[in-house]
């Protein structure tokens, strides 16, 4: 069983939905399937769909619910910057041990393609203790527009790690994002070289 971190996301992928179309104005919501449309295109494309593993939904229909669950600036931002994204199976596959930290995301700069923990599973199919593509992404990407606006993009040489985290305020916490520097500096990563190649064609 990968981390137990899965349960914080699961449950409330749902409520994560909702909250996200209640908290965008009714013309993002409106423009928001072309943007899914232009992304999912690309990314049917150019990335290695790794059809050769159990999987509860068809990759599109899995990257599909990960950008609805975007915001639709966060997706502005990755069609403006020409981003590849792409959901990557091999992170739900990579040797760990508990305390390693799960990567949920890497972004290539040379090859400009953001590359996103997939479990083969959407989110009607995760049970209880299992991850689904939106469990993580759609947050992700979010956090990596914000992180990476205002020309921080272009500064980026090395591939980016991005991953959820519990974030505690004490009696109780909530699920947080973050992007940090250099991938190959995780142990995940040193176990698992293979991730440093991005999912592509």
């Amino acid at each position: 069983m990968k981390k137990i971190a899965a349960y914080t996301v699961c449950g409330v992928a749902g409520l994560a939905l909702l909250f996200n179309a209640l908290s965008e104005s009714d013309a993002d919501i409106a423009r928001k399937p072309h943007l899914v449309d232009q992304v999912v295109s690309v990314s049917m494309q150019k990335c290695d769909l790794q059809k050769n593993f159990k999987q509860s939904a068809s990759y599109q229909d899995r990257l599909e619910e990960v950008l609805m669950d975007t915001r639709s600036e966060a997706l502005d931002f990755v069609a403006n910057n020409d981003i590849t994204v792409c959901l990557d199976h091999r992170m739900s596959d990579a040797d760990s041990v508990f305390f390693d930290q799960t990567v949920h995301g890497l972004y290539f700069p040379k090859e400009k393609t953001l590359s996103l923990y997939d479990s083969g599973n959407d989110d009607a199919h995760a049970g209880w203790l299992e991850t689904a593509a939106i469990s993580y992404s759609g947050k992700l990407i979010q956090e990596f527009a914000d992180e990476y606006d205002d020309g921080g993009l272009a500064k980026i040489r090395k591939p980016q790690f991005g991953y959820s985290y519990w974030q505690s305020t004490g009696k109780s916490g909530y699920q947080n994002y973050k992007w940090e520097n250099d991938a190959a500096d995780f142990n995940v990563i040193q176990k698992n070289p293979q991730l440093l190649t991005p999912p592509i064609r």
